[in-house]
């Protein structure tokens, strides 16, 4: 009983095979249509200046802004292999601020 049960299961699993291996056998092939295509869709990201813009835009205590460039990125690493490519940092008016200071309580590098 246990040798028919498992020759019925040997043969229902061998015509399943053969079923899917049928159609590629005989050469028979489907085609489908390619992917409609749109055009290409481009995003422009937002710069560091056009981020903290729109933090002022939307109420944020935003003060002094000061963006930085390869010559006076403390950092060293504005443009460089595994760096950033834009560095700006804010000051946060809830503070008092001197006009001289050179720290700021933010930054934003891309």
């Amino acid at each position: 009983m246990k040798r028919l049960a498992l020759a019925v299961a040997l043969l229902a699993l061998l015509a399943a095979c053969n079923r899917d291996g049928a159609s590629s056998s005989k050469g028979n092939t489907t085609t489908l249509p390619p992917q409609a295509q749109g055009p290409p869709t481009t995003v422009k990201v937002p710069t560091a200046r056009e981020f903290i813009a729109g933090f002022k835009r939307a109420g944020l205590p935003v003060g002094k802004v000061h963006c930085y460039t390869e010559d006076n990125d403390p950092n060293n690493l504005l443009g460089r292999p595994g760096g950033y490519i834009e560095k700006c940092s804010w000051a946060d008016t809830r503070y008092p601020q001197n006009a001289d200071t050179k720290d700021f309580d933010y930054t934003l590098s891309l």
